[in-house]
């Protein structure tokens, strides 16, 4: 025990969120994007818990990019939650773009906007989520940087990491980061 009171987030509260996160994930995949069918596509899945410094938090994530067949247009869903251990929570209400990091096989990069539960404001997000193993293994990265208040018409880039209200990057302790590959050919359709 590191002596960090770990009453404000319990489980029952973070499979909450982490359920909540999935179904919204499951939910917006369902949802057919302009009639547009898919073949293929990957994606990222998990949540845990994370300590930095002498904070912590819990988190739940789920991102997919698939690619139009007839457009060749990629598909975005996605949905991130961050409960911090300081009684805020961070909820995602836009997913711009989710892909692989060129940098790394096991990694993957997700921006958009997330919703800051005490004040209501919009903050742009940058996650980058690494598959480092199984549950844990305490392998699995998370590197998540949340800029200053932004409107959502803002387009998000890179968030400075001198002026982010978030800015952990830490193993993802307890629980586990999933890399999703979908292929609905499988099936022989």
């Amino acid at each position: 025990m590191t002596g960090i009171k770990r009453s404000t987030i319990n489980r029952r509260r973070a499979l909450a969120f982490g359920g909540g996160a999935a179904l919204t994930g499951l939910a917006l995949a369902s949802v057919p994007a302009s009639a547009n069918s898919v073949r293929t596509g990957g994606g990222i899945a998990g949540g845990g818990w994370v300590s930095f410094g002498a904070s912590e938090a819990q988190f739940s994530v789920f991102g997919s990019r698939f690619v139009s067949v007839e457009t060749g247009d990629p598909i975005i869903v996605g949905s991130f939650i961050w409960v911090d251990a300081a009684g805020f929570s961070l909820t995602s209400s836009v997913v711009e773009d989710y892909g692989p990091d060129p940098d790394e096989e096991n990694a993957r990069i997700m921006t958009g906007f997330v919703t800051h539960s005490e004040t209501s404001n919009s903050h742009g997000f940058r996650l980058r989520l690494t598959d480092g193993g199984g549950p844990g293994d305490e392998l699995d990265m998370i590197e998540l940087i949340v800029g200053g208040e932004v409107d959502d018409a803002t387009p998000v880039a890179d968030v400075d990491p001198a002026s982010a209200m978030v800015n952990v990057s830490s193993p993802v302790a307890v629980g586990d980061v999933q890399l999703l590959t979908f292929d609905f050919d499988a099936a022989g359709t």
